[in-house]
């Protein structure tokens, strides 16, 4: 029988940086760090998150779907939020 540790889940800690599996997905990629965010409440209700989320979404949708110049930009601009997001694009 395995021994639980007293650790929840949030406090084991993974030797591979969340990062790792996109710097090594071919380009293009994107990746959106929520700061202070949980796992759900940015998609559903967390502010100012939740508004982030929406507006990278949109303008990814827009470049990708639809075909819209400037929609990236646009998407880096509503990723790049101080203290609440950061985005990383490789294009």
């Amino acid at each position: 029988m395995k021994k639980h540790s007293g650790r929840s889940h949030a406090e084991v800690r993974l030797s591979v940086s969340r990062t790792e599996p996109i710097l090594a997905a071919p380009s293009p990629k994107y990746l959106l760090e929520l700061i202070g965010a949980g796992h759900l409440p940015p998609f559903t209700y967390q502010e100012p998150q939740l508004e982030v989320v929406e507006h990278v979404t949109i303008d990814f949708f827009n470049s990708y779907l639809k075909h819209r110049s400037g929609s990236l930009n646009q998407m880096e601009e509503a990723g790049s939020v101080p203290g609440v997001a950061n985005i990383q694009m490789d294009r």
